[in-house]
């Protein structure tokens, strides 16, 4: 999973074509593009499909926007095909070799708060498959998969504190890495919640809480790794904002 993330990070500032993002810009933040129906604000994250164009005068609207939508698509699918692989692999693992063990092990809180801290509420979409895969590797029954499919969406809580504090001030605070000790906690309380109206017993509940304790760990342990690459335990838009402005200020300076 370390070299996953170490791919991820040199993905970073490229689309699929290995366009890059910010190469020769010359449209800046508060500069107006030719018929561009977002010239008139220039949100951040426009600005980025400007520089991306890299030419004055372009029409740089909708059609560039597929280029950041393209950027977006490629990343979820990456950190999907992640998720799949190393949930599978680890739940076969804990069966196959320690097949009478209490406890078990998952990586999906660790994956799905990163995606949450680079795209937001797509994210969901993650903590979903997390529940689909672990079902699927474990061959559960149907009730299994709404409990934790279902459960796992009660992650989606966890982005609040990222909308009031803001992304920034969460991931680079004193508790930053303990968002993702909440999200996975918010996996597992989520499907408490559906086991107990699906009919399950308190004692049975509480096993979602104390065989899934070793998790806490590996989650710390690959959040903390996660943080020490550049840009890939933070948002995207302001990852690719800070490239820019580091460009420029690395020409100015030239």
């Amino acid at each position: 999973m370390i070299v996953v993330l170490k791919s991820i990070h040199r993905f970073g500032n490229y689309d699929d074509s290995g366009f890059r993002i910010f190469g020769e810009s010359r449209v800046g933040v508060k500069e107006k593009c030719w018929d561009c129906p977002y010239s008139h604000k220039m949100a951040k994250s426009m600005a980025i499909i400007c520089r991306a164009v890299g030419m004055r005068g372009e029409r740089c609207g909708m059609n560039r926007q597929r280029s950041l939508k393209e950027y977006r698509t490629i990343d979820l699918l990456m950190f999907g095909a992640m998720l799949v692989v190393c949930e599978f692999l680890v739940v076969k693992a804990a069966t196959t070799w320690f097949p009478g063990q209490l406890y078990t092990i998952s990586l999906a809180g660790a994956v799905v708060s990163i995606v949450y801290m680079r795209w937001g509420w797509w994210g969901c979409i993650h903590a979903f498959l997390a529940g689909f895969v672990f079902c699927l590797a474990n061959k559960a029954h149907a009730v299994s998969y709404l409990i934790y499919c279902v459960g796992n969406l009660l992650s989606c809580l966890s982005l609040f504190p990222l909308l009031k504090f803001g992304k920034e001030r969460v991931r680079t605070g004193s508790l930053s890495l303990m968002y993702p000790l909440l999200v996975l906690f918010l996996m597992q309380t989520g499907r408490a919640l559906v086991a107990l109206l699906t009919g399950a017993s308190l004692s049975a509940v509480a096993g979602f809480y104390l065989t899934d304790s070793l998790s806490y760990v590996f989650t710390f342990v690959v959040a903390w790794i996660a943080s020490r690459l550049d840009g890939i335990y933070e948002d995207q838009v302001h990852f690719l904002l800070r490239l820019s402005a580091k460009e420029r200020t690395e020409k100015g300076g030239s």
